[in-house]
């Protein structure tokens, strides 16, 4: 609990000091099985990931959601929820900082690395009704000309790219997306 409250009120170093311990922790099964319960957390975390403009930040806010989310669809729809809620009251489009990290501007290998890897989890482990509308925001935030453009040879980057395209080819053929 007070972890959270650190990464909630403060910012800069210490956000990012307590977001790296946070994430040396969660490599303790009894730290883990404690977040594990506590997914308002999620909801901490996703504010950093799309809202702190430092780099260092949103990439151990994207570990520890990974971390804590692994394959557990009722995590992966709060943080939707989580994440349509702000975008409208940020007035954004939902997955805009995600799909912003990808792209040309960010050097950050790891920090692509990982938001295109949380997408992924995102759309392999919620829930079916939701995945033509996320494929939606997806597009519509600009996921497929950033992919289409990308310069980026990493090869674990290009895994997360076949592993997108795939699930979308999926989503498209099982559903009436136009």
């Amino acid at each position: 609990r007070f972890i959270d409250k650190i990464i909630q009120h403060n910012s800069g170093n210490i956000r990012k000091y307590a977001l790296k311990g946070l994430s040396k922790l969660l490599d303790f099964q009894s730290t883990f099985d404690y977040f594990d319960k506590k997914k308002e957390i999620l909801s901490s975390l996703y504010t950093i990931l799309v809202s702190d403009k430092d780099v260092i930040s949103p990439f151990y806010a994207i570990d520890i959601m990974l971390k804590i989310i692994r394959t557990s669809e009722e995590k992966i729809m709060y943080i939707i929820d989580v994440a349509e809620k702000y975008a409208k009251k940020t007035h954004t489009k939902i997955f805009d900082k995600l799909v912003d990290n990808l792209s040309e501007r960010n050097k950050e290998s790891k920090l692509k690395n990982y938001s295109l890897w949380f997408i992924n989890m995102i759309m392999n482990y919620c829930h079916p009704s939701k995945l033509p509308r996320i494929l939606i925001q997806l597009r519509d935030v600009g996921i497929f000309e950033i992919l289409e453009n990308r310069k980026h040879t990493d090869k674990n980057f290009e895994t997360q790219v076949n592993i997108f395209l795939e699930k979308t080819q999926s989503v498209l053929s099982d559903s009436d997306y136009e």
